[in-house]
């Protein structure tokens, strides 16, 4: 799974539209509480068999600082 296929779950984890999650989308004026935080995890492991941890996860201010900490706990 590739990273269009994860954006169209955070899409609906947040509930917004997909075509939404630019990447300046600002997460913590859009939904992103805790049961999107846990449901964010669970997704990212999916997509990604990685395992985000939660203080960084939840330092993420936008889809872009999402997506860069993806990139980097998948590169370690």
């Amino acid at each position: 799974m590739g990273t269009v296929a994860f954006l169209n779950d955070m899409a609906e984890i947040l509930q917004v539209d997909a075509d939404q999650l630019v990447p300046q989308f600002e997460l913590n004026e859009n939904n992103f509480d805790s049961l999107a935080l846990i449901s964010t995890i669970a997704i990212v492991d999916e997509h990604f068999g990685i395992t985000l941890n939660v203080d960084k996860l939840t330092a993420c201010q936008n889809i872009q600082s999402l997506l860069d900490l993806v990139g980097q706990t998948a590169s370690k």
